[in-house]
């Protein structure tokens, strides 16, 4: 696993360094730690990280400037903003940022937000099969952007570069998705995966898949459930 810290507080960095030294310890899971105290280093490279700690406000680079090139190598790396500011919220839903972490670093927080990373890292490695009639399919469940109603024996499931058509049941596809907490409802028809929404209103949402813009409709049934999930989900609650 592939661990990424940036702050331009050598400190901190320390900080968080043993922090998770502590955790894996046990876990039987090879890390890789890369320490920068420069955003700017940090856009030279050419290097997929499954999750990053990153300082919000550095000279050069920001935090969320970090975020954006990071995500384009690898749009499943899992941030966490370590900043000692709030008010960041609007751009950690175009970026995905997984939690916002508050300077002093509490070694009880960072557990129990490390402890959700490594099930969304877990969960994300899950391999879905997907049925269609002339043969089946294995895909991550990272990958999969949204699933829909298409008809009443079939379900539409969209990954960034392809789809494909599912004869199991709508009610299979809640019950495998759901499970995951990056799939939310915001309406009876559709499942979407929050690492692809870049905003919302009470009507409809808004995903991102490559360079394409896709609208999704939220029910005034679903509206509340799926709020509160996804702000749960960004970190806006912990």
């Amino acid at each position: 696993m592939e661990i990424l810290i940036c702050d331009d507080d050598t400190t901190i960095i320390d900080n968080i360094k043993s922090m998770i030294l502590l955790y894996f310890k046990d876990k039987n899971i090879d890390i890789n730690i890369s320490e920068y105290t420069s955003g700017a280093k940090v856009l030279l490279l050419d290097k997929k990280f499954d999750i990053a700690f990153i300082d919000i406000e550095m000279p050069g680079a920001s935090g969320l400037e970090i975020t954006r090139y990071i995500k384009n190598i690898n749009r499943n790396t899992i941030v966490f903003i370590i900043t000692a500011y709030e008010g960041y919220l609007d751009d950690a839903m175009d970026l995905s940022i997984f939690r916002y972490i508050s300077k002093p670093v509490s070694q009880e927080r960072f557990f129990k937000n490390l402890n959700k990373a490594m099930e969304l890292y877990n969960k994300n490695s899950h391999i879905i099969i997907v049925d269609n009639k002339s043969r089946n399919y294995n895909i991550l469940t990272q990958n999969i952007v949204y699933a829909t109603i298409l008809d009443k024996k079939s379900v539409r499931i969209i990954l960034e570069d392809r789809e494909f058509v599912s004869y199991k049941s709508w009610k299979y596809w809640l019950k495998e998705l759901l499970g995951f907490d990056c799939f939310l409802r915001p309406h009876y028809s559709f499942i979407v995966n929050s690492n692809y929404i870049t905003d919302y209103d009470k009507q409809s949402l808004t995903l991102k898949i490559s360079n394409d813009i896709t609208t999704i409709p939220i029910s005034r049934r679903y509206y509340k459930h799926f709020e509160d999930d996804f702000l749960k989900y960004i970190g806006a609650t912990v």
